[in-house]
């Protein structure tokens, strides 16, 4: 049985304006700025780490939100795993964060799908 979150889902688990429908293209898509909380994002920005990490903690959200509403549970974007902090020669702290995402692949891969608990 395929499991998965819908897009409606992760958009109200994103901050606002951070995914939504282009009805002109028939398409869907992500804005940075508002994922990430920020005034620009430009090409030549370092943040993609960043950005792939808000966009996983909002379907971990989003994954909560589904499993409390529906009867199977999804397992495919569980919070992160936070290592333990540690600071850098500038005085900085920092603590490496381990996202997980577990999908079922079929050999067909345009029919990818989530994983049931």
């Amino acid at each position: 049985m395929a499991i998965d979150l819908t897009f409606a889902n992760l958009e109200t688990a994103v901050p606002s304006g951070a995914i939504f429908r282009d009805e002109t293209n028939s398409d869907i898509k992500i804005s940075l700025k508002a994922l990430m909380g920020e005034n620009a994002v430009n090409w030549g920005d370092a943040k993609v780490s960043e950005a792939i990490s808000k966009l996983l903690d909002g379907c971990s959200k989003a994954q909560t939100a589904f499993n409390a509403a529906s009867a199977t549970d999804l397992n495919s974007y569980p919070a992160p795993t936070p290592g333990i902090p540690t600071q850098d020669a500038d005085g900085n702290w920092y603590a490496s964060f381990t996202h997980t995402v577990t999908v079922n692949i079929p050999l067909n891969r345009n029919e990818t799908s989530g994983v049931a608990l």
